[in-house]
């Protein structure tokens, strides 16, 4: 069967999509390369009126304070497939739905000690894995941010753990969860070891018995061999972008960048990964048999992605045009700040949500 399916099938709310055409130009920024867009009519792939995975990142950061309880309950009321997020451990072990390794003064503000005398307070500036999760739970965290203006934020925001993101859910069993670890393996900033936030993960998913809704998703690519040979039914998604993908690069598991060619697919395919996640800006694959090494458009990565049995799911895509064309290219799943933006490009398009 094809991994596609095993990932697809539990997602009796996902979008039907047909062949979408290109209504807008694409709006790059000046520190990404997007790539080629795909005109609606070369889209001729089997995979064109599978369902798409919409997901929402951090619940939806662009509509909705990342990673609080009101991101994710609106997500759910838009009809997302999937809720991803970043995992970050405290000190006492407990898994954290938070972007960063600390607690940045730019997102939240201290209210009062844990206890009386604490003295670690005030908690921000310090780092996630300095603190209990008792600590973190005190910090008030709805300040906006200046990259995404339009978002709403209920005063009184708290950093939820990975359970409180379950219960949440508890009610949509159509609803998958992308997991991401916060490994690092190039900085001072690395909050625990691939090991310790596998066990963490997946003892709550196991607590919950969702080991068949939920993917873990991973720059460190370490992370996904030990997902793969402690709970099979988690599906293993490998991400990466121009800074992680390099030659000599740190965060590839061993794999040897010049020995698959500079090509991510077959990098995957090495790691036995299930998906692939790639930045939408690049870098993508090269073109077998082209002496020329003649970039791929993403409809070309895309079929050869599935030749491999490899889902598709690239992050983290904001702009309408962009999300056109990714749809247009096959690909089997959307990360995105804006899940209400891609649900009005699908109904544009007379795509509903079903």
């Amino acid at each position: 069967m094809h991994h596609r399916h095993l990932y697809a099938a539990p997602l009796v709310g996902a979008v039907m999509i047909g062949t979408l055409s290109a209504c807008t130009s694409s709006v790059a920024s000046d520190s990404v390369i997007t790539p080629e867009p795909i005109a609606a009519e070369a889209s001729g792939s089997v995979f064109s009126s599978s369902p798409i995975d919409v997901q929402a990142h951090s619940g939806g950061r662009g509509e909705y304070t990342e990673g609080s309880e009101a991101a994710f309950i609106n997500a759910l009321e838009v009809g997302v497939t999937t809720l991803e997020f970043v995992i970050t451990l405290s000190k006492d072990g407990v898994p954290v739905v938070w972007n960063d390794a600390r607690i940045f003064a730019e997102k939240c503000s201290d209210t009062a000690p844990v206890t009386p005398g604490d003295p670690q307070f005030p908690y921000v500036g310090k780092r996630i894995d300095t603190l209990t999760y008792a600590q973190v739970h005190t910090l008030d965290c709805s300040k906006p941010l200046a990259d995404f203006p339009e978002a709403h934020h209920p005063q009184g925001s708290t950093i939820l753990q990975l359970k409180d993101v379950f219960n949440l859910a508890k009610d949509a069993p159509y609803v998958r969860f992308n997991i991401e670890p916060r490994t690092e393996v190039d900085s001072d900033e690395a909050t625990a070891l691939p090991q310790d936030y596998v066990a963490a993960i997946l003892s709550e998913v196991e607590s919950f018995d969702l080991s068949d809704r939920v993917a873990i998703q991973s720059s460190d690519w370490s992370v996904l061999p030990l997902v793969r040979a402690s709970n099979r039914e988690v599906l293993t998604v490998a991400k990466y972008d121009a800074e992680t993908f390099t030659d000599d690069s740190p965060w590839l598991a061993g794999i040897q960048y010049s020995a698959v060619h500079g090509d991510p697919i077959t990098a995957v395919v090495a790691l036995g990964a299930d998906a692939i996640a790639p930045n939408f800006g690049g870098p993508l694959g090269v073109r077998r048999g082209d002496t020329g090494a003649r970039p791929e458009t993403m409809a070309e990565y895309v079929d050869r992605a599935h030749e491999h049995n490899l889902l598709v799911i690239p992050w983290t895509v904001n702009d309408p045009a962009t999300m056109v064309d990714l749809v247009n290219a096959g690909v089997d799943g959307i990360i995105t700040d804006y899940p209400s933006r891609l649900a009005d490009v699908l109904n544009d398009q007379r795509i509903s949500l079903s």
